[in-house]
């Protein structure tokens, strides 16, 4: 049975419909939005673009680290979710929000090497206006090292 083993929520902006994570010692640049049909999520060597389908603002971010591949998220809650690979050199992880600037070492993998990842987003239910209280959207992200 998977295990967490670290976790951490952050409050940030999502504009224009984007926000990425990447590995603070290998920063090439996130990858390019999808302009066509297909992913929303677009990978590099150790970065991620989260391109989300709305236009929302002030989310949570779930980070998790997880001994093993955790269960599936619930689709019923989690309709949008991708899994991708990662290679992270110093498995400290920063967010980048495109009108907010960076985050720096917001969450720590552990040992650096290469990872799995499971994205997901999901807007907040009960975020009703811009008067309302709470975020708009919900953002997980969860890894469990690759077995070698």
């Amino acid at each position: 049975m998977a295990r967490m083993l670290n976790r951490a929520i952050i409050d940030v902006i999502v504009a224009y419909r984007q926000i990425g994570v990447f590995d603070r010692d290998l920063y090439e640049g996130l990858p390019t939005p999808n302009q066509s049909k297909g992913s929303w999520l677009r990978a590099g060597t150790a970065s991620v673009l989260l391109a989300l389908g709305e236009d929302v603002g002030p989310s949570l971010f779930t980070l998790e680290l997880w001994d093993v591949e955790p269960s599936p998220l619930d689709h019923l809650d989690w309709s949008v979710s991708e899994v991708v690979d990662l290679e992270f050199p110093s498995g400290w992880l920063c967010v980048e929000m495109l009108s907010g600037g960076s985050l720096s070492d917001v969450f720590n993998v552990g040992a650096p090497g290469r990872y799995s990842a499971r994205f997901a987003w999901r807007e907040n239910p009960d975020w009703i206006d811009p008067d309302s209280e709470g975020p708009e959207a919900f953002l997980v992200a969860q890894f469990w090292q690759k077995a070698t």
